[in-house]
C-alpha cells in the first residue's frame, strides 16, 4: 500500500543530481506529487512530497554517502498546527519583515516560506512592500489575536495603514 511521506534531502550539488534521485523514486514504483528544490551556494536542499509504498525506507532514495535524507512526520504536526497564509501590505520601509517575524516568533508561530517584494502603488506611484508567508500555528493559539497584535505593532512601528490577510489553510 502506497502511503504520502515527505522527506527532505540535502547535499552538495552536481550535474545530474536530481535526475539521479528522480529516477531512483520512479524506479522503486514512488510517484512525486510535489517537490521543491533550492540551491543554496554549493549545496541542494530538496523537499519531496510522494506516494511511497509501505515496503520502502526513503533513505534508500540516497545512494550516495554525501548526502542526507530526513523524512518529516507530517502527520503529528497537522494534530499540533494549523497552516495558514500571511499577507502583510503597506508602504515600504526597512525592518518589515524582522518585526513580522519577530511577532511571530513570540506566538511560537514555525514559518515554512516566506516571501518579500516590493510593487508600485496603482494611484500614488509609491513602493509598497508585500510580505507573503506560510506558517504553521500551534491550535490552541487564538489565530484573531495574532492578527490584531500584528496590525497595532506594524501600524505604531511604520505609522501606516497595514492589509493584513490571514488564511486558515486547514
Amino acid at each position: 500500500m502506497n502511503k504520502l511521506r515527505h522527506f527532505t534531502i540535502i547535499g552538495k550539488n552536481q550535474i545530474g543530481l536530481i535526475s539521479n534521485i528522480t529516477k531512483t523514486i520512479f524506479d522503486s514504483g514512488s510517484n512525486i506529487i510535489n517537490t521543491n528544490i533550492k540551491r543554496y551556494n554549493n549545496d541542494i536542499i530538496m523537499s519531496v512530497s510522494a506516494e511511497v509504498s509501505d515496503k520502502i525506507k526513503t533513505n534508500e532514495f540516497i545512494t550516495n554517502n554525501d548526502y542526507y535524507l530526513i523524512e518529516n512526520n507530517l502527520n503529528i504536526m497537522k494534530d499540533l498546527y494549523n497552516n495558514i497564509f500571511l499577507k502583510v501590505q503597506l508602504s515600504n520601509s526597512p525592518g518589515i519583515i524582522h518585526t513580522t517575524t519577530a511577532i511571530l516568533d513570540k506566538f511560537d508561530v514555525n514559518i515554512l516560506n516566506l516571501n518579500a517584494y516590493t510593487t508600485i502603488a496603482a494611484h500614488s506611484s509609491m513602493d509598497l512592500f508585500n510580505l507573503n508567508i506560510n506558517a504553521e500555528i500551534p491550535k490552541m493559539m487564538d489565530l484573531y489575536f495574532i492578527k490584531r497584535k500584528l496590525i497595532k505593532d506594524l501600524d505604531d512601528k511604520y505609522g501606516a495603514t497595514v492589509k493584513l490577510t490571514i488564511e486558515d489553510m486547514n
